[in-house]
């Protein structure tokens, strides 16, 4: 089961998260080695949100290389914006 959470980042521009269990670390291979992690980035959220359950979770974007891409000589860029729960 995949859950979204919508965060609100700025001036009402809202994104939609993916929760995952873990945060993939630079140059780790995931999603059954289709793609490379290039940078793992913080984000910051706006305090105003729709639910006070945003605010358990820290917010990340990843961004990706697909590595079937690269084999066939495309490079192929994407990212993914995550969210982990908050632990103390």
């Amino acid at each position: 089961m995949k859950k979204f959470i919508k965060a609100n980042i700025s001036e009402n521009k809202y994104l939609q998260f993916s929760v995952i269990d873990e945060l993939p670390k630079i140059g780790d291979i995931i999603e059954r080695g289709q793609y490379e992690v290039l940078y793992v980035n913080e984000v910051r959220i706006d305090c105003d949100q729709p639910s006070s359950e945003v605010f358990e979770y820290d917010y990340f974007v990843v961004i990706k290389k697909d590595l079937f891409d690269a084999e066939a000589g495309e490079e192929t860029i994407s990212l993914d914006y995550v969210c982990v729960k908050y632990k103390d």
